[in-house]
Formats: C-alpha cells, sequence, structure tokens
C-alpha cells in the first residue's frame, strides 16, 4: 500500500479530509480525549509574554554567537530542543502547582518564537548579510581595481569602510564591543535591521493571506511541523509511549558513541564518518558526476520519515537524475556547455511554473480575499481585519523596501523584480515545506541570474548591478528564511484550536525584532572572536567585476535552460495531478540538484525504503504504530546534537554535527 500526495484545486466547500500524517498518527495515541477542547485554557499569561521574550533573546545570543549549523535543517534543532525541555518540565511544574505548568497555547509561542528568531538570524540571510558589508574595503587591491570599478556607487549607510575596523573581522581574536568598532556598525547595521524586519513582516502578510488556502482547503500535510506538534499537543501521548521512548534512547546512545569517537577517535562510533563514492568513480565520464556521500544522519531520517512517499521517493530519484545528467553530458560532450545541465536555471524555469499554478489553483481563494477587503457580500466576512491588514501590510512593507534599494543606489524597476523574484522563490519555498516537508530547502534559484540572463548585463546601469552584489544575501539558499516557521506556527495554532490571532502576529512580530537585533550582534562578535566567514563576497564582488569589465547581452543558453526547467516541471505536474499512480513529482525535479542533498540523500532513501515497507506489508495501522519511533529518533537526535554544540562551546571542542562535513 502507498500513499501519494497531489495539488489539490480549492474544493467549493470546506472538506472533511485530513492529512494522512495527522490521521495515522491519531490512530496510535490511545489517550486521546476526542471531545476535549484546547482552546478552553489557550489564554496566553503576561508572564509567559515575557519569559518568553527574554528566552528568544538569550538562546538566539547563543545560537549567533557560536557557529551551529542550527538553521540549516528545515527543523531548527535549538527551537525544538526547548519546546522538548519543556515539555518534559511541564507535568514536574503541573505537580508542583497546576497554574505553574504552561498551556498548550503558550508551549506553542514560545517554539514560535524561536524558531522565527533562529530563521530572521539564519545561516542564509543575515549570516551572508555580515559577510558582504566589508568585504570589498578589506580585498581590494591593485590587482583587482575594485576600487576603481565600484567603490564609487557602494553606499556608505550600508557599508563598513574603514580596513582598521574590519581588520578583527578577518584577523579574529578581538572584541566587536570595542567601542570605536562597535559604532563604526551600529549605522549599517541598524539600517539592514530595519530592511530585514520590514521583509519578514511582509512574509507575515504574506502568510495571512495563504494560510486558509493551504491549511483548510488543500489541507497539506505539514510534515515538519508534526514534531514540535507532539512535542505540544496534549492529546498527542508521546511520552506515554514506550516506542517514542524505544527510538529516543537508541538514538541517543548511537550519538552519544559518535560523539565521543569525534573527540576521541579510540572510542569506537557505530555509525560516524561518511563514505565518499567519488573514490569509487574515478574515471570519465563518471567522474563529472561531483561528491555524492552515504552517511547515516538519524536527524534527517526521523525528519525524512514524515514525508509523503512519493516525494521522498522522487528527492532521492531526482538527485540521481541530475548526477546522470552529469555523467551523460561528460559521455558526448556536452559538459563543456556553460553551466551544464544548467540545474539552477532549470530550477529557476521550474519555480516560474509552480507559482503561476499555485496561483491558478488558489484563484478562488484569493477572489475572496478581494471580496473580503472591498467589502463585497461573499467574502470571508469574519476576517475582514485580518485580510486588510495583510493586504495594507504587504503594500507598505513593498514600498519600503523598493524605496530603500533605490535610495541604495539601485534603479526602481530593477528593484521591483528583484524583490519580486524573492518573494516567489521564498513562497515556493514555504509551500514545498508545507507539501513535501525536505530535511532541508537550499534553493539555489535567484532573481539575479534570472534577471542577468534574461536581460544582460548591459542593460543595468553601475549601480544597480553593485547593490545586487551587496544584496547577495538575499539571493541564495533560502534554507533559513523564516516565512515557512511562520505559516507552520499558524497551522499548528490551527490544530490546538488557539483563538488569539492578533497576539500570535504581534508576537511574530517581536521574535523578528529580537532575533534580527540579537542575530546582528551575535553574529558579528563571533566573527570578531572565533571566525568570519568569506565565500559570499568571494562569489558576489568578483562576479560583479566580471559584470562591469564584459557587459553581456541576453543569454540564450539561460533561456534553454530556463524553458527546459519550466516545461518538464509543467509536464510532471500534470502527470501527478491527473494519474495517481505517477511516481514522480515535480517538486522533487526542483530539489534533486541541490547542494545539501549529498550529505542527505542516503538517510532520505532509507526513510522512504522502511516507509514503503511499511505500508506496504503493514498498512496504515502499522504506520500509525511506528510513527512515535521516528519520532523519538528524531527528537532523540536532536537532543544530543544540541548538547554535543552545548558542550563544544563550554570546553572549545568541535563536536558532533547533523551531517559529517
Amino acid at each position: 500500500m502507498t500513499t501519494s500526495l497531489k495539488f489539490n484545486k480549492t474544493p467549493r466547500h470546506n472538506g472533511s479530509r485530513s492529512d494522512t500524517a495527522c490521521r495515522v498518527y491519531k490512530i496510535n495515541c490511545k489517550n486521546m480525549k476526542h471531545k476535549s477542547n484546547l482552546s478552553d485554557s489557550a489564554n496566553i499569561r503576561l508572564s509567559v509574554i515575557i519569559t518568553a521574550i527574554l528566552l528568544v533573546i538569550v538562546e538566539n545570543y547563543f545560537v549567533s554567537s557560536t557557529w551551529n549549523g542550527f538553521s540549516l535543517n528545515s527543523l531548527f534543532i535549538n527551537a525544538v530542543f526547548m519546546t522538548f525541555l519543556l515539555s518534559l518540565l511541564n507535568p514536574i511544574l503541573k505537580k508542583i502547582n497546576k497554574n505553574s505548568a504552561l498551556r498548550p497555547s503558550e508551549m506553542l509561542m514560545i517554539y514560535m518564537m524561536l524558531a522565527i528568531a533562529t530563521g530572521s538570524a539564519g545561516h542564509d540571510e543575515l549570516e551572508m548579510l555580515t559577510q558582504t558589508i566589508g568585504h570589498p574595503f578589506w580585498f581590494a587591491s591593485p590587482e583587482n581595481e575594485w576600487e576603481d570599478l565600484f567603490f564609487r556607487d557602494m553606499p556608505k549607510w550600508l557599508t563598513v569602510q574603514d580596513r582598521t575596523v574590519l581588520k578583527g573581522f578577518y584577523t579574529y581574536d578581538e572584541n566587536f564591543y570595542e567601542s570605536r568598532v562597535f559604532f563604526t556598525w551600529l549605522r549599517p547595521l541598524l539600517f539592514w535591521s530595519a530592511f530585514l524586519i520590514v521583509l519578514y513582516f511582509c512574509m507575515i502578510c504574506i502568510n495571512i493571506i495563504l494560510r486558509k488556502q493551504w491549511t483548510e482547503y488543500e489541507k497539506l500535510s505539514f510534515p515538519v511541523a508534526q514534531v514540535p506538534l507532539g512535542l505540544i499537543n496534549p492529546k498527542l501521548s508521546l511520552f506515554r509511549n514506550r516506542l517514542y521512548w524505544y527510538g529516543f534512547g537508541g538514538t541517543v546512545l548511537l550519538s552519544l558513541c559518535n560523539g565521543l569517537h569525534r573527540m576521541y577517535p579510540v572510542f569506537p562510533g557505530i555509525t560516524y564518518d561518511k563514505i565518499d563514492l567519488t573514490q569509487l568513480f574515478t574515471e570519465k565520464p563518471w567522474n563529472a558526476m561531483d561528491a555524492a556521500y552515504i552517511e547515516f544522519l538519524p536527524f534527517i531520517l526521523g525528519l525524512a520519515f514524515f514525508i509523503p512517499i512519493t516525494l521522498s521517493f522522487s528527492t532521492w530519484f531526482f538527485y540521481w537524475f541530475w548526477k546522470m545528467e552529469m555523467v551523460l553530458g561528460s559521455a558526448v560532450g556536452y559538459n563543456y556547455l556553460p553551466w551544464f545541465p544548467g540545474y539552477w536555471s532549470q530550477g529557476m524555469g521550474g519555480i516560474a511554473v509552480l507559482f503561476v499554478m499555485f496561483v491558478y489553483w488558489s484563484k478562488r481563494h484569493l477572489w475572496m480575499v478581494l471580496k473580503t477587503i472591498l467589502r463585497i457580500s461573499g467574502g470571508y466576512d469574519s476576517e475582514v481585519k485580518q485580510y486588510a491588514f495583510a493586504v495594507i501590510g504587504i503594500i507598505l512593507s513593498m514600498t519600503f523596501l523598493v524605496m530603500f534599494c533605490f535610495y541604495a543606489g539601485m534603479a526602481i524597476w530593477v528593484a521591483l523584480i528583484f524583490l519580486g523574484g524573492y518573494f516567489i522563490i521564498v513562497t515556493i519555498v514555504t509551500r514545498v515545506r508545507a507539501e513535501l516537508g525536505p530535511p532541508t530547502h537550499d534553493f539555489p534559484f535567484t532573481p539575479t541570474s534570472f534577471m542577468t540572463g534574461m536581460i544582460g548585463t548591459k542593460r543595468f546601469d553601475a549601480s544597480s548591478l553593485t547593490q545586487l552584489a551587496l544584496f547577495k544575501f538575499l539571493d541564495y539558499g533560502n534554507r533559513s528564511t523564516p516565512m515557512p516557521q511562520m505559516l507552520e506556527s499558524f497551522y499548528i495554532k490551527d490544530k490546538l484550536q488557539v483563538k488569539q490571532t492578533g497576539l500570535f502576529i504581534g508576537m511574530m512580530i517581536v521574535a523578528i525584532v529580537c532575533g534580527t537585533l540579537t542575530g546582528m550582534d551575535g553574529n558579528l562578535q563571533r566573527c570578531y572572536k572565533t571566525e568570519g566567514q568569506t565565500w559570499v563576497g568571494d562569489w558576489a564582488f568578483p562576479e560583479l567585476s566580471n559584470w562591469l569589465r564584459y557587459p553581456s547581452g541576453i543569454s540564450y543558453l539561460y533561456i534553454i535552460y530556463f524553458s527546459a526547467g519550466a516545461i518538464v516541471t509543467a509536464i510532471l505536474t500534470i502527470l501527478s495531478r491527473y494519474f495517481v499512480w505517477w511516481p514522480f513529482h515535480p517538486l522533487g525535479y526542483i530539489l534533486g540538484g541541490e547542494w545539501m542533498l549529498r550529505y542527505l540523500w542516503f538517510s532520505i532513501f532509507l526513510a522512504w525504503f522502511l516507509k514503503w515497507v511499511i505500508l506496504k506489508f503493514g498498512g496504515l495501522r502499522a504506520y500509525g504504530k511506528s510513527v512515535p519511533i521516528f519520532m523519538g529518533i528524531t527528537m532523540g537526535d536532536a537532543m544530543m546534537l544540541a548538547l554535543w554544540k552545548i558542550y563544544g562551546n563550554a570546553f572549545n571542542k568541535w563536536t558532533l554535527d547533523f551531517v559529517y562535513w
């Protein structure tokens, strides 16, 4: 027996079908009280709000000031670890004083704020921003002629140009809080913080508009959200399930052995390290397939088990599909074409097609939203304020963001395309996360490559090109974007029947502000003290130099790649939508070439295989019984990874990570 999740149209009525992940999970919850209403005690206390804010500030500063890779995963380890600890502490508090125990709505608020704050200060945006602010001014030289090429177009209010201040960033073991250093950084950090806060606020508004379509009408399964939901929802008695503790305890023991082996190689590491498959294929054409590793990663295995089976199959299948394209290209000589097989460009074509289709399938809902805002009868009459807030918020925040880019030196038409492309990509990332739930979403599809490929660099003024390099932190990866965390918080809130939507939106904004400010502060302190990264600037500014030296026109090769990706994605979408037996999902095609899969593909394959065997020979009941085991595997490894990081930072040791780099 197999399960398959398809793109669904907006139904003409609010159906009663629930997603498979939650349905089979409930089969196993023998202690569930079906008639209980979680909203009965949903009011959130002021003392909990203050505690949550303080916890976010302290925890996010620690995460930002110590490189740990927590924001490289879909499920942020630090957020779920703190939620797990609170879940263990809650029964003790309840026995001491019933009123001191945290309510489900309060647990959700704490998890939500931790996750959103972590995303706001995450790897692929804020951390990359701090790498670009001063990079060209430190690495400029007479040989690269950067000063003559683009320094005049670098906005002083957004950059740090004093080399004596930048020295500590690149030489380390200095204090970011030394007054001259701190106050030189302060002005650009405040401007960039304002930009990021408004950017993330716009994501909240977009989520408000899309939430009903994706959670109530299409009923997407939200695989990643099942882990925190299992910890927060008192109906799901995880801690009283013996199978959960079997998975948890076995994983803790495994992680303990591997972590000790990492520090003391004489100690046996049961599944430690990776097998590099490229060492087995050293001759042409097989050596063209790039890095591929076999790693056993319990955290990824546990997360991938909740991915719908068609999508987990498509993810690892298309990973090898892209590898075989490289091998075939080497065999017939196509590898001499620039960027072959053009995964980044094909993926952008696929993103464009999916966005158009998602909007088309949401047309009834979007029409209802429009009628609600215009006060036309037949809309969502009970949610007028919510949708009006979202639409006005999008208009105001987009105006601010465009004008920010304009005053930085970017032409308005360039800013509109750049920001529009960015929000399209993060919206697709959010949709992929809600439907597929990949362990990571490292989307290397960029608005800049689309513009320079489709339009050509010679049609841009030098100042706009310079700003595209400076804004590179928005133009790559999206592994840590907080938009999926926001939508998952709305989903869990609906599952818990919490009604305080306005309060939750307000606390999302607080989490964004706290996460951005503590992220800036902690990240720069880490860079000055221990390690500052340069790879973003190493890519962005040489590329800018090339654009300015050798202006190019339209890239017809890019258009071919883009069109090929759009056509393949459209075909896969149609087949997946109309044929239940069709095994290849378009989201797998788009995800298959992402960089992180070189470490994760084998664990995703194992999760797919185990899930397929369980469903094939045991059916939904066996799958329901197995879910707590994999929930325990996920939580056991998350707890140990967090503890290893705490230990490593306390004693200055490199400890176990979620992948073997």
